[in-house]
C-alpha cells in the first residue's frame, strides 16, 4: 500500500481545470481534491491533492493511473466495482487490479470510505466539467 501512494508525487493539481471537486470524509477527515481536464466525454487530463491516510493514498495513486482516457460511465464502474470489492461482495477488480493491495481493508469496515473518496472527487470534478460543458454549449446557441 505504502508503495502505492508514493505514485502520488507525480500527480500535482492541474492548472485550468475544466472541473474540480473537493470531498471530505466526515469518519475520518481526509480530504481529496481532484481536477479533470475532459474532451470529447473522456478525461484528457488529471490531478489531485490527497491529505489522507495511506489506504486512501494508494487509492488514489490507482486511479490517478488509470483515469486519463477513460469515460465517467468507465470510472463509476471501477468505483462500483471496488465497493463491491471492499463489502466482499465480487473478487473482481476489472481493470484496475493494483487494487488488490489494498485487501487488508475488506476487514475493516470503517476504512472502506478512505478507499473510495478519491473515486468520488473524481466523478464530481467530471461532473462539474461536463455541466460546465453543456452550460457553455447552451449559452453559445
Amino acid at each position: 500500500m505504502l508503495r502505492l501512494g508514493l505514485r502520488l508525487a507525480e500527480q500535482g493539481r492541474l492548472a485550468d481545470p475544466d472541473g474540480s471537486a473537493e470531498v471530505r470524509s466526515r469518519a475520518c477527515g481526509s480530504v481529496v481534491i481532484a481536477d479533470v481536464r475532459v474532451d470529447g466525454g473522456r478525461v484528457v487530463a488529471f490531478g489531485q491533492d490527497v491529505r489522507a491516510c495511506a489506504v486512501g493514498q494508494a487509492s488514489a495513486a490507482v486511479l490517478g493511473s488509470h483515469i486519463v482516457g477513460r469515460k465517467r460511465t468507465e470510472i463509476k464502474d471501477a468505483h462500483d466495482r471496488f465497493a463491491n470489492y471492499l463489502s466482499g461482495l465480487n473478487d473482481d477488480l476489472g481493470e484496475w487490479p493494483e487494487l488488490q493491495a489494498l485487501a487488508a481493508v475488506r476487514d475493516h469496515r470503517g476504512r472502506h470510505a478512505a478507499a473510495l473518496l478519491p473515486y468520488q472527487a473524481a466523478l464530481a470534478a467530471i461532473d462539474q466539467a461536463e455541466s460546465r460543458s453543456r452550460n457553455a454549449a447552451t449559452s453559445d446557441s
